[in-house]
């Protein structure tokens, strides 16, 4: 704060006593424009101009739309055009469009709502070359004869006048037409002497495309300052008004009016502090006919007496390039110019305006590798310059400007800081402004208050009281105003403000300002503070919440959003928003938040809620609850029981788990009996679940219980597949048989097998067991027949396979079946039933002889099988 005071103490900041919003509103290129009434600094799409470079925009001290004007025609604040500044109608101004600075605007000093425009025309060849009669003409004087311009196709713009009009000033009367201001048309397109008339070359040009504006050193001067050739022409503008005899400051290099008009493009600015001016040259070496320039311009800088209007002590900073924009930082202290070389490439520079050697403090900032096109540059009353690139949708930045090298960050993108022009064009030119608008002001706000650059804004809550302040000088006069009207009896360095809390509507804003009168022949000193309220929510304490842990994993899942409502309790402010913290210092700091979908995981923890206005998040309030997490003991997990049929009616005893010393703190409900005990009997074979709840928590627990019905196997069949190399035996259950069984032959200790079918079962008798795989027991089928025959037979009575017969005929299957013996001849032999008989190999008492031998059976069901077996002797 006190560094700001005694830099600013030495600078002349006033028009009469205002100067804050002038500048805070600029029309430019193709439909665009931009306001610094907002922070950050936003596009403004309702503008009419529509220029290739120069322009010119105003405002009132509180930031006001006043007009704006391409040098030719003037748009009032609804963007109608001036009836005495209308061009198309032949009122218009005598600027061009297509010149660098086509139009400057500088309030009168000592009368409000009067204005002077000072408009620059295009020093055109064609025009020059038919001088003093109309143009276009070729440079042999001849007409053109289709009227274009020789090098219309390099930005000329077509309609023109034909004459090179030079340097003129109009008045606009803001009194005029309702208000909405006129160009005056007693006082418009006055010539101003900026070329000598005895000179004929100099008469054809009249002047550059260059002029910038400074206040003077004696409080309510500006200085309005030209350059043609090699001569600085200086106007002052006091409160008396315009003195049209210039003071003429000789200094080269000289700009011949021969390689006009390329030599004539180019800014010039006044430093705001007023003691330097830069000027940018485009070319010194023009040929009209190639419509081509060497590129062989510069950038130069020169001291300016503020007292005096006199320029002098030319520095060259660089030459050799196609120089176009030139500013200064707020401090006066950093020097910026756009330049592009013969190869085209853009490049920004800096110099440091307080080395020793300025010329060696080059710096280039932005060169080919970057890409795009730098044109015009201007301070803003933000105190970033921004940088126009022709075509581009963005205004450029300059971040930090008061810095060196790299560190101004200089941005081409809206991340960086650019301005998005949504939908409007950048082309060459920005709007110039008188420069002392641009220097830094005092500051009235708390650094750690102020929301941007200025320090100018100020978002407060509606409760908040707050104190303005600035530095407090010894013998020196303090006045404040708020929105423009005196506050009586505030004569300190000091102001406390506050809210009004008269049923505004909020956000609510006021606007703030200090004005410092030094008491010594200075202008005074002032600081402006846009100060907006917003509204402070109120944060209600909602009910705590007490959890269930329901899988008694320790942890739970809570939405925490679903505290919002009770917390904002009907406040349907949209831009309130809540967050959860973890403890109260995170709440209060707004850091942190935790995820609404939370998981709790301590049996008692608090949370703590943030209630912020998002539009000024130090307009906020917190509360807190408590989150109880409740675990019911795990009783052991769900059952499955398998009821043996066998044991009916014995009932089943279902238990709920809980011990008997804890009973008392639980209740029970069964279903499907609806029984309230720890524990039930049962025979129906259903699936049972009991309820278990905590009667001090309200947790609850539900624990199941599916009995399922199984039973020894019940009638048991089967099916034989014989007579073959691959015996069958396929087990067959009734469907009385409910449980999961499994198979056995012979041996009820098994082995038992799944499949109820035996394959390769060789002939004979079996025994069949079917075991429940629940526990139900042992089921059994006895003494299956698997019929078979021998293959042989040796009648030597020695007990082993002395006679022939079937194999595996039980009384239950095949025992009346016929069995024929025959020779291989076809003779009968011998016949019997397959259940009782044989064949022990003589026929009629004899022995038959050693051979094969053929048998028929004849089953009960008429099935007949033949084949073939031996007899041995």
């Amino acid at each position: 704060m006190k560094k700001y005071i005694l830099i600013l103490c030495s600078l002349f900041l006033g028009v009469t006593l205002h100067a804050q919003g002038e500048a805070n509103n600029w029309y430019f290129g193709g439909n665009a424009g931009v306001t610094f009434n907002t922070t950050p600094p936003s596009a403004l799409t309702d503008g009419r101009l529509v220029t290739t470079e120069g322009c010119s925009t105003i405002s009132d001290v509180n930031g006001n739309l006043q007009f704006y004007s391409d040098g030719r025609s003037v748009w009032n604040r609804n963007h109608q055009k001036m009836s005495n500044g209308d061009y198309n109608t032949g009122q218009g101004l005598l600027g061009d469009p297509s010149s660098t600075s086509s139009a400057l605007i500088v309030p009168h000093p000592g009368l409000d709502g009067i204005y002077y425009i000072f408009a620059v025309d295009e020093p055109h060849h064609d025009n020059a070359a038919a001088f003093p009669g109309q143009g276009p003409a070729l440079q042999n004087g001849n007409p053109t004869g289709d009227g274009n311009y020789t090098d219309v196709n390099d930005g000329v713009p077509n309609i023109d006048d034909g004459f090179n009009n030079g340097f003129t000033y109009s008045v606009v009367d803001m009194s005029l037409n309702n208000g909405l201001g006129d160009v005056v048309a007693s006082e418009k397109n006055i010539q101003l002497e900026t070329f000598n008339p005895n000179f004929n070359n100099q008469a054809k040009f009249k002047c550059s495309e260059k002029v910038t504006a400074v206040r003077g050193a004696v409080c309510g001067e500006v200085w309005v300052i030209t350059h043609f050739i090699n001569k600085f022409y200086a106007f002052k503008v006091d409160s008396s008004g315009l003195d049209t005899t210039p003071v003429i400051s000789e200094v080269g290099p000289a700009v011949t009016t021969s390689n006009y008009r390329r030599a004539a493009l180019g800014y010039m600015k006044a430093s705001p502090d007023g003691n330097r001016i830069a000027v940018a040259h485009n070319t010194f070496t023009y040929f009209p006919p190639n419509v081509s320039d060497e590129g062989d311009g510069g950038v130069y800088l020169y001291d300016f007496d503020r007292n005096t209007g006199v320029v002098s002590n030319n520095q060259e900073l660089y030459q050799g390039a196609s120089a176009y924009g030139v500013e200064f930082s707020a401090n006066s202290e950093r020097l910026f110019a756009s330049m592009s070389s013969p190869e085209l490439f853009s490049t920004l520079h800096q110099w440091d305006l307080t080395a020793a050697n300025i010329p060696n403090s080059r710096v280039e900032l932005f060169g080919p590798s970057g890409g795009g096109s730098l044109f015009s540059m201007q301070l803003a009353p933000n105190g970033k310059i921004y940088v126009s690139s022709f075509g581009s949708n963005n205004l450029m930045v300059i971040n930090n400007p008061e810095e060196l090298g790299n560190d101004v960050n200089f941005a081409t993108d809206v991340s960086g800081g650019a301005i998005n022009l949504q939908g409007g064009e950048a082309r060459l030119g920005l709007p110039p402004f008188i420069q002392s608008f641009l220097t830094s002001k005092v500051n009235i706000i708390n650094n750690t208050a102020s929301t941007d650059d200025t320090e100018e804004h100020l978002e407060l809550c509606e409760s908040d009281n707050y104190t303005l302040v600035t530095e407090n000088i010894p013998g020196v006069n303090y006045v404040w105003y708020k929105d423009d009207v005196l506050i009586a009896g505030e004569t300190d360095n000091t102001l406390q403000i506050s809210r009004p809390n008269n049923g505004e509507t909020l956000p609510y804003t006021e606007n703030y300002r200090l004005e410092i009168d030094l008491n010594n022949g200075d202008c005074p000193l002032f600081g402006v503070a846009e100060v907006t309220y917003y509204e402070t929510p109120e944060a209600t304490m909602p009910m705590d919440i007490s959890l269930c842990d329901e899988d008694n994993d320790g942890q739970e899942q809570y939405n925490l959003g679903a505290q919002n409502a009770e917390i904002l309790t009907g406040q349907t402010n949209p831009n309130f928003l809540v967050t959860y913290h973890s403890n109260q210092a995170d709440a209060e700091n707004g850091l942190n938040p935790i995820n609404t979908n939370y998981t709790v995981s301590e049996s008692l923890q608090t949370i703590y809620a943030r209630v912020e206005n998002t539009n000024n998040r130090n307009c906020f309030d917190t509360t807190s609850f408590e989150i109880e997490l409740f675990s019911i003991s795990q009783f052991g997990d769900d059952e499955e029981i398998i009821y043996c049929l066998e044991d009916l009616p014995e009932p089943v005893q279902l238990n709920s788990g809980i011990p008997v010393s804890e009973i008392q703190d639980y209740s029970f409900v069964w279903q499907p009996s609806n029984e309230t005990t720890p524990s039930i009997s049962t025979t129906e074979l259903v699936t049972h679940t009991v309820t278990i709840t905590n009667t001090i928590t309200g947790c609850s627990y539900e624990k199941s219980f599916t009995i399922t019905a199984s039973n020894q196997a019940q009638n048991i069949t089967f099916e034989i597949s014989d007579f073959s190399e691959q015996n069958t035996i396929m087990v067959n259950l009734g469907t009385e048989s409910v449980g999961d069984y499994e198979f056995a032959l012979n041996s009820e200790s098994g082995p038992f097998q799944d499949d109820p079918t035996f394959t390769n079962v060789p002939p004979g008798f079996y025994d069949i067991f079917v075991r429940d795989k629940n526990g139900c027991g042992v089921s059994a089928r006895l003494d299956i027949g698997v019929l078979g025959f021998m293959t042989f037979f040796t009648p030597n009575a020695d007990g082993f396979n002395d006679v022939w017969r079937l194999v595996g005929v039980s009384r239950q299957r095949e025992a009346n079946a016929r069995v024929n013996i025959l020779d291989r001849y076809g003779k009968l032999l011998k016949s019997f039933a397959a259940g009782t008989g044989s064949w022990n190999g003589n026929f009629n008492g004899n022995p038959m002889p050693s051979g094969d031998y053929w048998f028929q059976i004849i089953l009960e069901d008429g099935t007949q099988y033949r084949s073939n077996f031996t007899l041995k002797r």
